[in-house]
């Protein structure tokens, strides 16, 4: 049944080589290619024909998502996160880009702060998504808990300096570095959470419209 379905998936990818080769400027047809290319895992492939796609279609906000996409199965993180963001820049009505965005710097960058910043972005173009929202509060509220933390840290830091100051090596020296390691770990921990909170919601978001019936699901 396997062998099947990547033998139908192939001669689609045909047909679908032949509409772009007739059509150079036709978007379905490129994204049902990246599609295909993506089900089967010829990432080679994908990449000349995003990058075919990307020159012929330079302005296509679409294009550019399906491609970040790629990018990250590719595991291209870096890359990926340059096209969300120029995805949102090209169509602003693509907030699922800057969502995805705000998912793969937590899951992989371990960047809270550059998270939550998409995710308010997501939410204002998505006109507050109610999953969109559920991870923003998510993230601010970990945003919140990293700043109480670290304040504390910095608090709990001074009677540790005082104590070295009188004398108390010992009191004081494990104060400090009970101190430090707050400080230092408090980041960690909130963004851990904020991408549990974010993984979550994610399943939940649409497709961009245009993808959901351009070939196989991305």
């Amino acid at each position: 049944m396997e062998a099947l379905a990547r033998d139908q998936l192939s001669q689609a990818l045909q047909l679908f080589q032949r509409a772009v080769e007739g059509n150079p400027y036709q978007r379905e047809g490129y994204l049902a290619i990246l599609g295909v290319l993506d089900t089967l895992g010829n990432y080679e492939e994908a990449n000349l024909y995003g990058e075919m796609a990307r020159a012929h279609l330079p302005e296509d906000g679409l294009i550019c998502y399906r491609l970040a996409i790629l990018l990250v199965r590719q595991w291209k993180h870096d890359e990926a996160l340059e096209a969300f963001d120029e995805a949102v820049q090209l169509d602003p009505s693509l907030y699922q880009a800057a969502f995805f965005a705000s998912h793969l710097m937590l899951a992989r960058l371990q960047d809270l702060d550059g998270a939550t910043r998409r995710l308010r972005l997501a939410a204002a173009l998505s006109e507050q998504d109610a999953q969109v929202l559920s991870c923003l509060r998510a993230a601010e509220t970990c945003r919140a808990a990293r700043r109480l933390a670290r304040g504390a840290a910095i608090v709990a830091s001074a009677p540790a300096l005082t104590a070295l100051l009188a004398g108390h090596l010992l009191l004081g020296g494990l104060t400090l570095v009970a101190s430090a390691s707050v400080l230092l770990g408090a980041g960690k921990v909130a963004t851990v959470l904020a991408r549990w909170a974010v993984r979550r919601a994610s399943l939940a978001v649409k497709e961009p419209q245009g993808l959901e019936d351009s070939g196989p699901s991305s």
